[in-house]
């Protein structure tokens, strides 16, 4: 068994993973990424038959114009001039298709645009749509790393946060074509009955503001971005599966792979499903840990408490003040050029579960919230 000294160790060459790895490298951490699977991307890996390269997941992305989100991101990773890019329909980069409806709704890009061609199919609806477009991009504003700004405000404890998608677009109309037209991007998002308003706001925007495919398939993001990584200084295994962790009074010390190899670090960021985190891969420790727990508490470098030990599981003060719908809500550290070079003061990256904060409480006017 061979031991090497990590700063941080990355479990998973997804987007995430990869794009933390160059932010990590880039500040002067030894990096070591992991990857189970031959090919690097998570679900930016692509397939072909009959020479057609095929997306598993990355089938178009937005927010790809100068100024706009995704552009600043990607201009910080350094793969922004390097992706081969084709902007789609600005008229309709999207269609909505109802059964026994011949009509086929368009989404435009831009939001005047996206206004001015669904009100060519609802003339009656024009300021429902408007007021659907305004209270989509209010939304956006709630959350400062979307809008890539820095901010010390509680946006993110916003009542309306907890608005129900379904119910916020169809308080706007009484029109049910209309009301399924503008929810029609559901299945971007695998949305439901209970979905909040908030993600349906966050994925529909992105794409009106700019819609583009990713010319030979989304595979050329993990590609750059891993080559950049490794410029910066990292290190990334494929086909190298993480089998387990050893865990010290400060949390993770070591992770240990199928192989017999063991690596030992001061950080160890997961960038795969938590529910993976819970399986024997992880250890009894871990597996006797409520998911918000375990996520928090590893992040933050608390002890890990012994079989049967609950006593010491040591409480998180700032998650108590935290609505329990968010509190799976995983935070991470200011860095300091990575965060100058896209405009903000640190860099906060966030992931969240947020199956319990889909249920909307009953309002009788949900107008009054904006």
């Amino acid at each position: 068994m061979s031991d090497s000294q990590y700063d941080a160790v990355i479990i998973g060459a997804g987007l995430g993973g990869l794009q933390c790895a160059v932010t990590l490298a880039r500040e002067g951490m030894k990096v070591l990424v992991l990857e189970q699977n031959h090919q690097l991307g998570g679900t930016l890996q692509v397939f072909s038959r009959d020479k057609t390269v095929f997306d598993t997941g990355v089938h178009y992305i937005g927010g790809l114009e100068p100024g706009q989100n995704l552009h600043r991101y990607f201009s910080y990773y350094g793969i922004m001039d390097k992706l081969k890019l084709r902007r789609m329909d600005m008229d309709a980069f999207d269609r909505i298709e109802l059964p026994d409806d011949p009509v086929s709704y368009p989404y435009a890009q831009g939001w005047d645009n996206f206004v001015a061609r669904l009100a060519e199919h609802f003339p009656g609806e024009r300021s429902a749509i408007e007021r659907y477009a305004r209270l989509v991009q209010e939304t956006c504003d709630l959350f400062p790393l979307y809008r890539v700004r820095d901010s010390d405000s509680k946006d993110w404890m916003d009542e309306r946060l907890s608005l129900n998608a379904e119910q916020v677009i169809a308080s706007l109309t009484p029109n049910e074509t209309l009301r399924t037209v503008l929810g029609g991007n559901n299945a971007l998002y695998a949305g439901d009955h209970a979905s909040p308003f908030y993600v349906h706001a966050l994925v529909q925007n992105t794409y009106v503001e700019s819609s583009w495919r990713c010319v030979d398939g989304g595979s050329q993001i993990a590609k750059h971005l891993a080559s950049n990584a490794r410029s910066a200084g990292a290190e990334i295994r494929s086909r190298t599966r993480v089998t387990g962790f050893d865990m010290g009074p400060e949390g993770v010390r070591a992770v240990r792979t199928a192989t017999g190899e063991s690596f030992s670090c001061k950080w160890c960021i997961a960038n795969i499903h938590p529910a993976m985190l819970m399986d024997d891969r992880a250890g009894p420790c871990a597996a006797r840990l409520p998911l918000e727990d375990q996520i928090i508490g590893e992040h933050r470098g608390l002890p890990c408490p012994s079989p049967g030990d609950e006593a010491r599981r040591v409480p998180v003060p700032e998650l108590q003040r935290v609505p329990h719908a968010l509190r799976r809500c995983l935070g991470c550290c200011g860095l300091r050029s990575g965060a100058v070079a896209i405009g903000l003061h640190a860099l906060h990256a966030c992931h969240a579960e947020v199956n319990d904060a889909c249920r909307c409480h009953h309002r009788d006017d949900l107008h009054a919230l904006w």
